[in-house]
């Protein structure tokens, strides 16, 4: 499984003069598209905080996501790259040696999973509602890390979303929100950040559609080294209030992960030797110095609030009652 930093690891390891030239090379954090948050807001700012480490020369360099990320980073380890993280957990499940390979540095902002349904459906008003007739429903879901996420959800919950047999890929959640607005699915699913000025926010606004809570037990039990791979979270979404209801968004959300490859997978000794005080002036950076400076990002990230736990335990009873109820209709 991918193996996290030890918090209480110090700097051991000192650059020598060829190690730090060598530093200076041109190395690669690979994010997504470029029109994407991880490549425009996210990337820029861990940029400039690996060169005030001593660790310039790091690159925002387009990628195909996550998937594709992985496939760098193992290729070339001194690398970073952002994951989904439970995209990560997904692909570490079927790639036990591979994953060995790989350190997670840190975790930045959650994005929430969004699962979208039209108002007047009252079979899909409640995600224990989709869960209980996910057999005979029809799911638009977003290509790419929303469909490895989707995957994933599949397989730790194979009494829920894990009974759908009648799933469509489509091309973004763009177009998950047209296909359920138009009729062509029962239930949409995409992971996006949870925030107003998406304008996929506004298209659910203008397509009278509903966004559910997706939150359940066997979501909230996934971890990939001792970490949680989902967390609920509330997000504020303003003035779109006909969206979630109150203008508040309750949903659970996966953390977006840095990655590189591990000490032990680069075979010199002197870069092995670099990677290992680069992990640790990393993670000593305070968290600060790797999220987006201002903008929506920044708002999204300072007031999403963790769901208290009284709250939680009301959501998952709720839940398992609309889970059981549809389960009985459909028998």
């Amino acid at each position: 499984m991918v193996r996290s930093v030890v918090p209480s690891l110090t700097a051991t390891a000192i650059l020598t003069a060829d190690a730090a030239a060598q530093a200076q090379q041109p190395k690669a954090i690979f994010t997504a598209g470029e029109a994407g948050a991880y490549h425009g807001k996210f990337c820029p700012p861990i940029s400039v905080a690996m060169a005030k480490a001593g660790f310039g020369g790091y690159v925002c360099t387009p990628s195909g996501g996550t998937p594709d990320n992985i496939a760098r980073v193992l290729a070339d380890p001194r690398s970073l790259g952002f994951a989904q993280l439970d995209v990560l957990a997904r692909w570490a499940l079927d790639n036990v040696e591979a994953a060995r390979k790989l350190v997670v540095i840190r975790t930045l902002a959650c994005e929430g999973l969004w699962l979208v349904a039209r108002r007047m459906d009252m079979s899909t008003v409640r995600f224990g509602q989709v869960a209980g007739h996910a057999r005979r429903l029809r799911f638009a879901v977003a290509d790419g890390g929303s469909r490895a996420s989707f995957e994933f959800m599949q397989k730790i919950d194979p009494d829920g979303l894990g009974r759908a047999r009648n799933s469509r890929i489509v091309q973004n959640a763009t177009v998950a929100i047209d296909t359920v607005a138009t009729g062509g699915a029962d239930v949409g699913f995409f992971v996006q950040f949870v925030e107003p000025s998406n304008p996929n926010v506004r298209l659910l606004h203008e397509r009278k559609l509903n966004v559910l809570q997706v939150i359940n037990r066997e979501l909230i039990a996934a971890t990939v080294v001792d970490t949680p791979v989902y967390q609920p979270q509330s997000f504020n979404l303003g003035e779109w209030s006909s969206v979630a209801g109150g203008g508040t968004l309750t949903t659970t959300c996966t953390p977006a992960a840095i990655v590189t490859g591990a000490p032990e997978s680069i075979a010199n000794s002197r870069d092995a030797d670099e990677q290992r005080a680069l992990l640790d002036k990393i993670k000593a950076a305070p968290d600060s110095a790797f999220l987006p400076k201002g903008g929506h990002l920044a708002r999204l990230i300072s007031g999403s609030r963790s769901v208290p736990s009284a709250v939680l335990k009301e959501m998952l009873a709720a839940y398992n009652v609309a889970k059981k109820r549809a389960e009985a209709s459909a028998s």
